[in-house]
């Protein structure tokens, strides 16, 4: 083995005998990569890790679990991240993938700046070290999903009753100390016992698991009756429960007589108020007893009934409840019943029951609340046509006061004779049916106002039957009319904006597409400009050279203006996510390409400053992101500035900081300050003797958009007016962490 292989993977196997977290783990190689070949930079990225965005090269390596090395790094490099490691000078690069034959976890990058950098020997080396470290971090992995697996096992298998696991074919893999002391099958020695001993015959356990309800089985020997639930772990496991329920089926033989009982139901608690068992009228609580046991009493109790219940029971209570409380009952309805919970030997007894009197008291009561909370039109009718009595809706709708509609004659509720003919066959329709639906009629309200109504009619009988009158229920059909038409406009409207979004999404998409297409001739165009001014194609003349240098400024141009294309429909489709770091604005102010901007300026004879004061603070930002917004702005100045100069100013304020651009151009108008941000508007250059080449008029917008991704806010001060120069200002947020919990 070469000395540089038997190295570094006798740091691996160092690095993987220590107590390590993976992440640690994962550092503690990185560093160890770095020392053993004296590279210049070494990066790992994890797999999973949303803060790190994998690149092509670094995807590719992953998906083959080879490395990959390239010493001779340049502008044509096979991937867009090796070209941008050869311009921050690193000339030979080494990516190796940390994995095993199953599972991905990071990827390694090695940078020097000297060109045939990587031997055979660091690239054996450092990919068999990786692979080391990939089978540990796997190892660790399955080793802390096991301990967790078993944490939990532990936790809930241990219960007060007996819980088995079982493979498909019935063999008891574990039993829990419960099963081991009170199952007469089951023994600390679990080889080949099988749950079919327990059947006496040999089970199914899909249909076990498959049960809708619990299975209840008597084991032979001492013959206690068991309630069975099973529960699927995985496709090979499944846990059994059984619930000793011998004493509850004894107490349910002695309890045939009130399970006869058509106003009470029974039920047996544990002492944590856990219902066991259930008998008598179980409809009085309008759900299958298998739906309660389980539950907690005070589960189907109405909250505010809990507090005088719960003091029954706790301490200092007497262990007695007697009293009505509200039931929560199946089908979402509520029934305000006797409870009465005592003391039995092994528990709680509970006893529920209805009082036929008090339940037509309650029931009457809640029908005349709904009468009064309804939303239609309800009254009262008697025999002779009066109205006796009607709702909030009825006297709203027909605009009487409070009891004004009250001894009314229910023809003067009509306009017409037509309508009042209407009624009264639909009354006599109803004296033989008992009810009658649809009814549909024209009302008049008390301002002469005409609405119409769909009716709904019922007799109301005493209790030897006879006629005392009618409920009639009206359904308001010019709202409904109203809302339908309104409903149809608004799905009309719903289906034009979603038209509209797909269009929208469609022009940005083919934007894009085709913006990035462009990219690559132009790259290519650029590469051999460039070729020819180095003279690789032989010597140009000087006319040649202009000509050639106007076609790389050209293709530079438009290559921006590509850009920005590219940049408006990432930022139209949600595509660009923001690389967030710590930002010192004064290494901003260092950056080349503001740099260059800053020589341009003052090559136009115009002054530049560009100050940030010392109370500015180190922000969380996008740094490339932010570079652009500071040279679009200052490029916007410098285009309409012919004289003084521009001035950059970065300030603190409040929790945010604040920078302005000014200028001492020909300024802006009120109309066009408005319009500035729009995409593709450009102003106009009047007053201007030299006219700079025009842009696309997406500058501004993008700026717009990258200042609001990082919940700041972009504008232009109100002191800018047209022949005074203009003033731009952006904010953002020192702390973005607290930004993001406001909202």
């Amino acid at each position: 083995m070469a000395v540089f292989s038997e190295k570094m993977i006798g740091k691996a196997i160092e690095i993987c005998k220590e107590p390590y977290t993976t992440s640690e783990l994962i550092e503690n190689f990185e560093d160890a990569s770095k020392e053993c070949t004296g590279a210049v930079k070494t990066i790992i990225k994890e797999v999973g890790d949303s803060s790190e965005k994998i690149g092509r090269s670094e995807e590719t390596v992953l998906n083959s679990k080879k490395p990959y090395v390239d010493n001779r790094l340049n502008s044509y490099s096979g991937f867009v991240e090796l070209i941008e490691y050869f311009r921050k000078g690193f000339r030979s690069c080494l990516i190796v993938p940390i994995s095993t034959e199953k599972n991905n976890f990071g990827v390694l990058t090695v940078l020097s700046d000297k060109e045939e950098f990587f031997s055979k020997d660091h690239i054996q080396g450092i990919s068999t070290a990786a692979r080391i470290v990939g089978r540990e971090i796997e190892f660790r992995k399955e080793k802390e999903k096991a301990e967790s697996f078993e944490r939990y096992f532990n936790t809930v298998f241990d219960s007060d009753f007996a819980q088995v696991i079982v493979d498909n074919k019935g063999e008891v893999l574990k039993a829990n100390r419960k099963a081991i002391n009170g199952l007469s099958f089951v023994s600390e020695n679990l080889e080949k016992m099988e749950i079919g001993n327990f059947f006496r015959k040999v089970v199914d356990i899909e249909k076990i698991v498959a049960s809708e309800k619990p299975l209840e089985v008597e084991e032979p020997e001492s013959k206690k009756v068991y309630r069975i639930l099973a529960k699927r772990i995985d496709e090979n496991l499944s846990c059994i429960s059984l619930y000793d329920i011998t004493e509850l089926r004894n107490l349910e033989d002695k309890s045939e007589l009130p399970d006869k009982s058509n106003d009470e139901a029974f039920m047996l608690l544990d002492n944590n108020m856990k219902i066991r068992w259930v008998g008598g009228n179980s409809e009085v609580l309008r759900t299958d007893p298998i739906n309660l046991i389980g539950r907690g009493i005070n589960s189907i109790i109405f909250e505010k009934d809990l507090e005088a219940f719960g003091n029954s029971f706790g301490t200092g209570g007497s262990g007695r409840y007697n009293g009505y409380v509200k039931f929560l009952l199946g089908g979402g309805m509520e029934s305000r019943m006797n409870l009465e919970i005592g003391r039995a030997k092994h528990g709680l007894y509970a006893v529920i029951s209805r009082s036929p009197s008090r339940y037509i008291e309650n029931l009457e009561r809640d029908i005349e609340q709904i009468i009064e909370l309804s939303p239609e039109l309800v009254m009262v009718v008697d025999d002779e046509g009066f109205v006796r009595k009607a709702n909030k809706n009825a006297q709203k709708l027909l605009k009487y006061g409070n009891d004004e509609l009250l001894g009314i004659p229910l023809t003067k509720l009509f306009p017409d004779s037509d309508n009042v003919d209407r009624m009264s066959a639909a009354l006599g329709l109803v004296k033989e049916r008992g009810v009658l639906t649809d009814v549909y009629a024209t009302m008049i309200a008390k301002d002469g106002s005409f609405i119409k109504f769909t009716q709904s009619i019922k007799t109301l009988v005493d209790m030897e039957g006879r006629l005392e009158g009618y409920l009639i229920i009206g359904r308001e059909l010019n709202t409904k009319m109203m809302m339908e038409e309104m409903r149809s406009k608004l799905e009309e409207i719903t289906r034009h904006a979603e038209k509209m979004k797909q269009e929208s999404d469609l022009k940005t998409q083919f934007i894009f597409n085709v913006s990035h297409e462009l990219k690559t001739p132009i790259t290519n165009i650029n590469g051999y400009a460039r070729l020819l001014i180095e003279g690789v194609q032989g010597e140009l003349t000087p006319e040649q050279k202009e000509g050639v240098n106007t076609i790389i400024t050209e293709n530079d141009r438009l290559m921006q203006l590509i850009q920005q294309i590219l940049d408006v429909a990432k930022l139209e489709a949600g595509k660009i996510k923001l690389d967030w770091q710590e930002v010192d604005l004064n290494a901003i102010k260092e950056n080349a390409s503001i740099k260059s901007l800053e020589e341009m300026v003052k090559a136009k004879g115009l002054d530049y400053n560009f100050i940030i004061d010392y109370s500015v603070p180190k922000i969380e930002a996008d740094p490339n992101r932010l570079i652009q917004v500071f040279v679009n702005l200052i490029v916007n100045a410098y285009k309409f500035t012919e004289k003084g100069g521009i001035t950059i100013k970065a300030f603190r304020k409040g929790k945010n900081i604040k920078v302005e651009v000014r200028d001492t151009g020909i300024g802006i108008s009120p109309d066009d300050r408005n319009k500035l941000f729009r995409r593709f508007y450009q102003l106009q250059k009047r007053g201007l003797t030299k006219q700079e080449g025009s842009g696309t008029g997406l500058g501004l917008s993008i700026v717009k958009e990258i200042v609001t991704l990082h919940g700041g806010r972009v504008g232009v001060d109100k002191e800018t007016a047209v022949g005074k120069g203009s003033i731009f200002f952006f904010t953002l947020p020192i702390n973005r962490k607290s930004k993001k919990d406001k909202k």
